[in-house]
């Protein structure tokens, strides 16, 4: 379920992993005053870091739609990319449950409650059922307040890291992917306001106001592919990009 965009030569894509670890290396700056509950932190920065580990292994090749293009966060098969959910979130609860309680919320909050497709609607009972299971498991006296500010937190960094890896490089405001060109939907006690991205140049982003300490510097893997070579996601077709988040 790779993250895709056109540029001149073909398609630029990311796998859903190398976003997570961006969006790990993000919460790893949010500061102290951002995160509440600090006695959850690893657990927080843990579901952070594995919330898309289903697609590593199917992310090694890129998959092609009828209109040969690849299949991205969007488009994939939603019967086969909710089973992927599932399994992640099972993996991810092997290692911590309070993880996984994370990560169950934040893919349930994709979808409408009262969904009338059949298979949407057993996948929100399946992982509302393992919500209520591992609550009833944890038995730490978790609240839902700090569950919220958790899943807030996890949900930010997910959609800061989106932003730099969705978008072309160097992007105005009106090329910009629609979801982010007016700020980040996330409200965070540090920062005065809401949260809003911008492409100073192909390599830095401006953060008004700016969440962080320090500037910071995340190296963006990425792949360059067209329809006519080969799938495998290797070394051939691997690159990098070096952005800079700036106040």
């Amino acid at each position: 379920m790779l993250i895709v965009r056109d540029n001149e030569v073909g398609y630029v894509v990311v796998k859903q992993h190398d976003h997570a670890i961006i969006s790990y290396q993000i919460a790893q700056q949010i500061k102290n005053e951002d995160f509440s509950y600090q006695e959850r932190k690893q657990d927080v920065l843990y579901a952070i870091k594995y919330h898309d580990r289903a697609w590593i292994p199917l992310d090694q090749y890129v998959r092609w739609d009828e209109d040969n293009r690849p299949y991205d966060f969007n488009s994939y098969p939603m019967e086969e990319k909710l089973h992927a959910y599932k399994q992640g979130i099972k993996e991810v609860e092997q290692v911590n449950p309070y993880s996984a309680l994370l990560c169950s919320k934040h893919y349930l909050s994709f979808f409408e409650q009262a969904s009338i497709d059949q298979v949407i609607e057993q996948f929100i009972d399946h992982e509302q059922k393992r919500c209520d299971q591992l609550t009833q498991y944890l038995k730490f006296g978790e609240t839902e307040h700090m569950v919220l500010n958790h899943l807030k937190l996890l949900q930010f960094c997910d959609d800061l890291s989106l932003y730099i890896c969705i978008n072309k490089p160097g992007a105005t405001k009106k090329e910009e992917w629609p979801w982010f060109r007016n700020g980040f939907r996330q409200f965070l006690p540090s920062v005065n306001g809401q949260i809003t991205a911008y492409w100073l140049d192909e390599s830095t982003v401006q953060l008004k106001p700016y969440p962080f300490d320090k500037a910071i510097s995340i190296i963006l893997p990425y792949y360059q592919v067209t329809s006519d070579q080969p799938t495998v996601l290797n070394a051939q077709n691997y690159n990098t990009k070096k952005i800079t988040l700036v106040p």
